[in-house]
Parts: structure tokens; sequence; C-alpha cells
């Protein structure tokens, strides 16, 4: 796959959207209007549809301002971008729990994020209880590790204080560092009837969505050095 070819993958990670920009173009293209990329796209014989222009005006969002740090529904807009769906002034952005994970990984390869993110980083009264509001709704008890920064908000949404820790104890412990093929067939297998099996799927579920988009975006980042 060649650096223009990468425009056509409906899977396109944003980062790696935006590299090529910089690839293309330079640094210059942290001022461009849309109407700019659209024009230089043409040029390529790209077609510049909504779902790539969302995810190259997403980064472009990501890399030059801090708004989505503060934000709510900024930072909801760009998990949305990230899987081709534009922003919208009109209506609610809503991700799931695996936009929002994908969306952190993300913005870790767009722009500096401390490690502490419980305590730096986002706006602790702005994004913390939205995206915990994201996860209560989904019936998560334990945020996902990418997600983990609003635990304890999360925790103030929810009440179930013994499954939460027996959650946290067999995900650490069993179910944290497995590969998302694993994870599958692991989650797959477990008894829905059993609360503890619920919420570790859920888990699961979230971790293996993550894994599958790294490696995707791993093959699309070998495309930028050919």
């Amino acid at each position: 796959m060649g650096l223009v070819t990468l425009f056509q993958d409906p899977l396109l990670a944003p980062s790696v959207a935006w590299a090529a920009c910089v690839r293309l173009w330079g640094e210059d293209v942290t001022e461009w209007e849309p109407d700019t990329f659209r024009i230089e796209l043409k040029h390529l014989k790209v077609d510049a549809r909504p779902g790539v222009m969302a995810k190259i005006l997403g980064a472009q969002t990501v890399v030059t301002t801090k708004v989505w740090t503060c934000d709510y529904d900024a930072l909801f807009a760009f998990a949305l971008a990230c899987h081709g769906i534009g922003a919208d002034s009109s209506s609610f952005h809503h991700p799931y729990s695996e936009q929002l994970a994908w969306a952190l990984r993300e913005i870790r390869r767009l722009h500096p994020l401390p490690d502490d993110l419980a305590n730096e980083g986002f706006d602790p009264d702005e994004i913390d209880p939205a995206v915990s509001c994201v996860l209560a709704d989904e019936g998560f008890l334990v945020a996902p590790d990418d997600l983990s920064f609003v635990q304890d908000v999360l925790d103030k949404m929810t009440w179930n204080p013994r499954l939460r820790d027996e959650v946290r104890a067999a995900w650490d412990a069993d179910w944290s560092t497995l590969d998302g093929e694993t994870l599958h067939g692991k989650a797959s297998a477990l008894d829905m009837a059993n609360p503890l099996n619920v919420q570790l799927a859920k888990l699961a579920g979230v971790r293996a969505s993550v894994l599958g988009m790294e490696a995707l975006r791993a093959e699309q980042n070998a495309s930028l050095i050919l």
C-alpha cells in the first residue's frame, strides 16, 4: 500500500492520515483550511469523502488545540472521527466505550499526554463525568484500561463495590495481558448468567477491539516508509 493509497483505506487511523499529510505537504498543514485538504487530495486523485476528511480534520484538531482536554463534546467528536464519522454541530456526539478507548490511543500518538491521566491532562470536572456516563450506561463497573483515569468518578455512578473489586482482581490476574484472539475465545466461553463474567466480557471486548485497531495501524504505518 503506497502513501496516497492509504487514504482509500476505510479503517485508516487518524494519526496515520495526519502523518501522511505531513509527509506529502509539510508541517504547514497544521494551518490548512478543510477546502485546502480537499483540493490537494483531488490533485492526487483521492476522493476526499467525508470519512477521510473526518479523520484528517479530527487529527488536526488534536495536534493544534487542547480543546478536547476540557470540552467533552470535542473529545467525543474525535472518538467518532476515528471511525470516519464527521463532527455535527447540530447533534450530540455519542461514542461507545471501544471508540473512546481507541481515541485515547490515537491522541497519544498525535499530542503529548501525561502518564498520570487521573490527576493531569484532562479537565476532571468536564471530561471524567462525561466518559463515566458512557461507561455507566454500558454497564461497566471497572473502566477499560485506556479509560481508567475516570474510575473514581465511575465509582460514584455505580454501586456494587464487592463485584467491582472482584472484577478488577480477576481482570488484572487473568485477562489484562491477553492478545485479542485469546480474549475473544475466553470471553465466548463465559457463563453470562454470572455478573462477574458479564463484566469481564465487557472489558475483554474493549481490549480486543483496541488491539485489533493497533494491528491495523501498524500495517498502515509501515506504508508510510515505503
